[in-house]
């Protein structure tokens, strides 16, 4: 049939899942450079260093080392490698031992929760810029028309789980409601707080309309945009999510499943596939039809991150906990994939442009990977970083003392302070530029829209040659970095999500 045929010149989905690991895995990189480094960690070139492994190497992962995608990984892994062995053979006599770091508290801020819902917000800004440049930026990571897993096309179902994840009904903030009215003054809060969402999409209509630059009707329908997507699915969800009753990590995923299974029932068995990808664009509902109905789809994929937030904010305190909920989340990661793959077979294939229950999985499984990723990464950067800890503890104390400290003796005074390399050793597991993006993430976006706008205002990006394109992209992160830095130090925050 016409309407099953895939985007044959898009992305495949093993492609698409790669580069999004490959461009993850310069952050293990970093925190076994500064677990091993304490002068680098310390001095300003901090600063480069974050710069080169977070927005460079993720601009070259989308842009340039597509074609050469299994060296990077094998010299990205060779160099994490040898410098976990020089870290390990320079403080070995200093090791704790495995039960120790085990029992030893997890970082209570839970940094791969921030390294995934920054890095969400950085490849999406890279993305938004890197496409409008056709000599550097692969026109197959692009938005599908109708089916087909492009790079862009997990933009905004990752900036949804990445919100429902951390919203105040995962960490079970919300208000217990008393009756109706409790009810609806959650709903009026929620309402008010996406206002501004629909003003900056109102904005950004008006100014796609002067200029001439709407996108193609198959992103986000002719009048429709990001920012409306997450006004809607905020209130959908604020309209539902008060009503579910208590072990909201289940009955929010049981909601969730009941509204994807009615919504790909309509999509197959009622027309409503036809109709999104086929109708004649007239009037105002007409000319937005899928992003109307995706919203649908959308909605219960934040109520599937609502679930998995209540989860991930469950009580752990130990690594030893963490890492057994590591094994947890690769076996639901294991699970939505392998009902990807049976749904892809048996349904239909992904599309984002009718948010079916394959594109529902997908997303669903990528966020758990890439959380599961950055929460291995961490326990990992703990192992190698906790021996540079305790040799910091040990060597004050021989200097001290007249009498020499012999391995043997190492153990128990690293035992005393198996809880205290924790909090020393915070700033190994988040980049600078990190912390920055994910205390800013609206305002990183926001000032990435505008750049982007501005970029195509002034510069014909259609003719740009390849290395003019890729300086264009490094300046154009190095604006954002550098803004999101100086409020983050300044500790200036734009919230609204």
């Amino acid at each position: 049939m016409e309407i099953m045929e895939l985007d044959n010149n898009r992305a495949s989905l093993h492609e698409t899942t790669l580069l999004l690991i490959l461009a993850t895995l310069a952050t293990l990189l970093r925190n076994f450079i500064y677990s091993f480094s304490e002068h680098l960690s310390r001095s300003k070139l901090i600063y480069a260093v974050d710069f080169l492994l977070a927005p460079v190497f993720t601009l070259l992962v989308f842009t340039v080392l597509p074609k050469h995608m299994n060296s990077a990984f094998t010299i990205l892994s060779a160099c994490c490698f040898l410098v976990a062995l020089l870290n390990i053979t320079h403080n070995i006599n200093y090791f704790p031992g495995v039960w120790t770091i085990l029992r030893s508290p997890f970082p209570s801020s839970l940094p791969f929760i921030s390294n995934a819902r920054a890095y969400i917000n950085l490849m999406s800004c890279i993305s938004i810029l890197a496409v409008d440049f056709p000599s550097l930026f692969p026109h197959k990571y692009g938005k599908t028309r109708s089916y087909g897993t492009g790079l862009m096309d997990v933009g905004v179902g990752l900036f949804i789980v990445a919100h429902g994840i951390t919203s105040r009904y995962a960490r079970r903030d919300s208000p217990v409601l008393s009756g109706w009215s409790e009810y609806w003054k959650v709903i009026s809060t929620e309402v008010r707080g996406t206002i501004p969402l629909f003003f900056l999409g109102l904005a950004r209509l008006a100014i796609v309309t002067v200029l001439n630059k709407e996108p193609p009707l198959y992103e986000y329908g002719t009048h429709w945009n990001f920012f409306f997507t997450i006004g809607c699915v905020r209130v959908l969800g604020a309209l539902i999510l008060p009503l579910i009753p208590q072990k909201i990590s289940i009955n929010s995923c049981v909601v969730a499943c009941i509204i994807c299974i009615l919504h790909q029932y309509w999509l197959v068995k009622h027309g409503l596939r036809e109709f999104i990808l086929h109708a004649e664009r007239g009037g105002l509902y007409s000319s937005n039809i899928e992003v109307i109905y995706s919203c649908i789809g959308f909605t219960a994929l934040y109520l599937f991150s609502v679930g998995l937030g209540a989860v991930i904010f469950s009580e752990r305190k130990t690594v030893l906990e963490w890492s057994v909920f590591s094994l947890f989340m690769a076996c639901l990661s294991l699970l939505a994939w392998g009902l990807l793959y049976i749904t892809i077979n048996h349904i239909e294939p992904i599309s984002r442009r009718l948010t079916n229950m394959p594109y529902i999985l997908w997303i669903v499984g990528l966020m758990l990977l890439f959380l599961n990723l950055f929460l291995v990464y961490d326990i990992l950067t703990i192992f190698t970083s906790s021996m540079r800890e305790c040799k910091r503890d040990i060597i004050p104390d021989t200097s001290h003392n007249s009498i020499s400290t012999t391995s043997q003796d190492i153990p128990v005074q690293i035992e005393r302070s198996s809880s205290e390399f924790q909090v020393a050793n915070k700033n190994y597991y988040l980049t600078s530029i990190v912390q920055a993006i994910d205390y800013n993430q609206l305002s990183y976006f926001l000032l990435g829209n505008i750049l982007t706008g501005l970029m195509n205002m002034f510069v014909n990006t259609e003719v740009v040659a390849i290395r003019p394109a890729l300086c264009l992209l490094i300046i154009y992160e190095f604006i954002l970095s550098y803004f999101v830095l100086v409020l983050y130090r300044k500790k200036m925050k734009i919230k609204l999500l």
